[in-house]
């Protein structure tokens, strides 16, 4: 008989070995994402820990801007490794961002972002896309949205489907 929850029996799919719980897919094939310096500002300034602590209800873990599981992150060499954190600070860092696109040519003034040809990307707005149906995606985009504003990015969260969702990332839109 059941008679009273068991906090240890709490569980989620999500181990040290695991990757991070979702990605940021870029297709860097289009302006002004062919910029590498923007998409590294972009990953500077995502807060980690608050998609973990307030989305993921603290179950997932932390790993920097790195295609491998936290469990396996011995495996990169010293360099690589600090390049990986430097990108991705746990916390996010807006000032950074702003110097790194600076110091790569593009301009912020005022809180908008300028191009290094002189165009005022602050003034475009970009769609981040997630398939329906989860909360934690939900949350998650429409987070990330909020804090690509702090270096000049409008950006606006969307749901779709996920057959329109996977059509939309092969497709590179």
């Amino acid at each position: 008989m059941f008679h009273a929850a068991n906090p240890a029996c709490y569980q989620y799919g999500l181990d040290s070995n695991n990757t991070a719980p979702d990605e940021l897919m870029i297709n860097y094939m289009k302006w002004p994402f062919n910029y590498t310096a923007l998409r590294q500002a972009i990953s500077l300034v995502i807060n980690r820990t608050y998609l973990i602590d307030k989305v993921y209800a603290g179950l997932a873990f932390y790993s920097p801007a790195v295609p491998m599981a936290p469990g396996t992150l011995y495996m990169l060499n010293s360099t690589v490794l600090y390049w990986a954190k430097y990108f991705a600070p746990p916390e996010g860092n807006v000032t950074r961002a702003i110097d790194w696109l600076e110091a790569h040519g593009f301009k912020f003034v005022n809180g908008q972002l300028y191009a290094p040809n002189g165009t005022d990307i602050s003034s475009m707005t970009f769609t981040i896309i997630a398939p329906s149906g989860s909360t934690a995606y939900d949350a998650e985009i429409t987070a990330i949205a909020q804090e690509l504003k702090a270096i000049g990015l409008n950006v606006v969260p969307e749901t779709l489907p996920w057959g329109e969702w996977m059509l939309d990332v092969l497709s590179g839109e």
